[in-house]
């Protein structure tokens, strides 16, 4: 029952970060000139969130529920959609 606790503790930490990476993508997708106009970088912007929710949801049940390690299952998403945010800003249109 100790990695409940582990993954609430290790959450705390790592939030911030989630904010931090979430408002790169947002500035990268926002930044991008589509010619369906905003409304297409806004469904972008919302699927990228709602996929990383999905993925901190599952991951932090994975290892609250398993033998799965609790910090590693809690910093995935960041580095995943980290990575992801990076590519973006990269690519983005200047």
């Amino acid at each position: 029952m100790i990695n409940t606790y582990l993954v609430v503790l290790y959450k705390k930490f790592s939030l911030p970060i989630s904010a931090f990476i979430l408002t790169i993508i947002a500035v990268a997708v926002s930044s991008m000139k589509r010619r369906g106009g905003m409304g297409v970088n806004l469904a972008i912007g919302i699927v990228i969130a709602f996929t990383f929710i999905f993925f901190d949801k599952v991951f932090g049940t994975i290892a609250s529920n398993s033998d799965f390690s609790p910090l590693l299952a809690v910093w995935i998403p960041n580095i995943v959609f980290g990575i992801l945010a990076f590519y973006l800003l990269r690519n983005a249109k200047r």
